[in-house]
């Protein structure tokens, strides 16, 4: 005779205040959309990046939705991963362009931000992580979306730097405040 199965007892379910991380960072990571209209700019499977390139204004964009461990209306902070295909030095100007929304309300106008980096002589083969100007959070909930643009501004006379710049990745540190929220679009 086989024995019967026998679930476990039934376990009377506990009520939990949420977990909270304080302080702790996490990424947002995000695909790049090209522009279609130009098909710029191009893919380098050598660099693992698209090639931003000197003399030009080329530009990525990404749609990002804010996840519901963020620690709401806290700041956030983009940044860009790069490599550079020489070991020349000069400065990148970099520009973000952005708006932002909470579910169920309407986008604002773009703000935009121009941020001058410097490359260093000797950063062939480096991982190089250029930050980009942090964003006030306040007022902004979870599931709230950014729409951003990270453009270099080639033919800027302040970007000295005479080659291409390939970017790996963009992502957004912010701080994670919990587990989640008890309200599906929106704080608790």
């Amino acid at each position: 005779m086989i024995a019967p199965f026998l679930f476990p007892p039934v376990m009377p379910m506990m009520v939990r205040e949420p977990i909270t991380w304080p302080g702790k960072w996490e990424d947002l990571r995000f695909t790049a959309h090209v522009d279609p209209a130009t098909s710029k700019p191009d893919y380098s499977s050598t660099y693992f990046g698209y090639e931003m390139r000197n003399a030009q204004s080329d530009t990525l964009c990404y749609a990002v939705q804010f996840p519901h461990a963020w620690a709401y209306g806290g700041e956030i902070r983009p940044h860009v991963h790069v490599q550079v295909p020489d070991n020349n030095a000069g400065d990148i100007v970099w520009q973000s362009t952005y708006k932002w929304a909470n579910a169920n309300t309407v986008f604002p106008a773009n703000t935009v931000t121009p941020v001058t980096k410097t490359i260093a002589a000797s950063s062939l083969g480096k991982h190089l992580v250029h930050s980009l100007t942090a964003i006030d959070g306040t007022g902004f909930n979870p599931s709230s979306m950014l729409l951003f643009c990270l453009a270099r501004l080639g033919a800027d006379a302040a970007d000295t730097y005479a080659a291409s710049i390939y970017v790996m990745e963009f992502d957004i540190h912010y701080q994670v405040g919990r587990h989640g929220t008890a309200v599906e679009f929106g704080p608790d």
